[in-house]
């Protein structure tokens, strides 16, 4: 049995790190276009988390990571009329899509 464990955690952890190296561009928004202000953006890597864009007094605007509340995960789908963080049992992955602009 303990070899069973042992073999079933080295799978997890490789298919976590080829999960993560996947993802080499998270989504973050460039927020140099006025859409990129007006609503949130998806994180490509983290399904719980998106981007938001937050422009200081000096009109230097960057994009911050925003975590949804527990036991819902990030949804931007026109296809679902769903967008905002959803609750689990009605989350779908979608494509993402790049914002207008990047870093």
């Amino acid at each position: 049995m303990k070899i069973v464990d042992l073999l079933l955690f080295a799978y997890v952890i490789i298919i976590s790190d080829t999960t993560f190296a996947l993802c080499e561009y998270d989504g973050e928004p460039g927020c140099n276009s006025e859409i990129e202000m007006t609503r949130p953006w998806r994180n490509f890597c983290e399904p719980t988390k998106y981007w938001t864009c937050l422009c200081t007094s000096s009109n230097s605007c960057t994009a911050e990571i925003v975590s949804c509340s527990p036991g819902k995960g990030f949804m931007d789908s026109d296809k679902f009329g769903l967008f905002g963080c959803v609750p689990w049992d009605i989350y779908v992955w979608t494509t993402p899509k790049n914002p207008p602009t990047l870093p």
